[in-house]
């Protein structure tokens, strides 16, 4: 890995007697940056922002305990920083979390398309809409990920996507990627930026605050002084080793998920997990 030293930090920045909570305020200002350049292209003003941290602030409190007993309103103020009466007001509301953590059934279909060898044609990822006599099928495919949604939804949804192609002619559906990445749907997209941006945080605040027993894989490389050819080129290296590394999980953990249904002995409580890369550059020159 290179031996550049993040923009803002230094050795000194950890020699100066600063407090871990002084320098995650320094983190905090640049985290914050490229949600800060979305609230303003999307149309999110500070009020609304600071509605929802105020809530987020209280239910992460709520989470807390003191002697094995729930923190109390005025507890939850005094930390927060949330007047008590709005505290009040956030812990009585009605809380969407179920609405908010739903998987995807769209991306789902495609994870077990890709994994499972069942759905997988000598042809390659190309399956007849309609199954005959136990046939593998696009329509089985859905079925065997949600039953209580159409098939012809799921497939009109994919279409739209750009993900899948129809044959009418041959009644065949073809995935045309290699992974579900919406392009067109802006509420699926913003989908994946909320989930995966929480989980890769989640990660990375659960190893500063050590409040766990594993410490997450949290890695990057990262260079300066490159040209932009340079760039281009790892790039494509990362994205082929990347989606090689995410094809090979997605197949590991539906074998794992196969095997965890289909085990005699009593179920454990369910785990998840999310596994993912990025990749991000820009021109130095454009830093301020």
């Amino acid at each position: 890995m290179d031996g550049s030293e993040p923009n803002g930090w230094s050795q000194e920045t950890f020699l100066s007697g600063a407090t871990k909570a002084e320098l995650f305020e320094k983190a905090l200002d640049k985290i914050l940056r490229p949600l800060a350049r979305a609230m303003i292209a999307l149309g999110v003003p500070l009020n609304q922002t600071v509605s929802i941290l105020k809530r987020v602030l209280v239910e992460e409190a709520a989470t807390f305990s003191v002697d094995g007993k729930p923190l109390t309103d005025s507890r939850i103020s005094v930390l927060t920083g949330v007047h008590r009466k709005d505290v009040k007001a956030l812990r009585e509301a009605d809380s969407d979390a179920q609405s908010r953590t739903r998987n995807s059934v769209l991306s789902t279909v495609i994870a077990r398309w890709l994994a499972d060898p069942a759905f997988r044609s000598e042809g390659g990822l190309v399956l007849p809409r309609l199954g005959e006599d136990g046939a593998a099928s696009f329509n089985a495919l859905v079925e065997s990920v949600a039953s209580d949604v159409r098939p012809r939804t799921v497939l009109d949804a994919l279409i739209t996507q750009g993900v899948v192609k129809f044959d009418v002619d041959s009644d065949a559906v073809e995935l045309i990627g290699d992974a579900y990445v919406p392009s067109n749907d802006e509420a699926e997209t913003l989908r994946f930026f909320e989930n995966n941006l929480h989980d890769h945080l989640a990660a990375a605040t659960s190893n500063i605050l050590n409040d766990g027993e594993e410490r997450f894989l949290e890695r990057a490389v990262f260079y300066s002084n490159l040209s932009a050819d340079a760039v281009a080129a790892l790039k494509a290296d990362v994205e082929k080793q990347a989606m090689d590394a995410l094809l090979d999980i997605n197949a590991k953990a539906l074998d794992h998920q196969k095997t965890s249904k289909d085990a005699s002995e009593p179920k454990e409580k369910s785990h998840r997990f999310r596994f993912g890369v990025f990749f991000y550059s820009e021109d130095e020159s454009d830093r301020s």
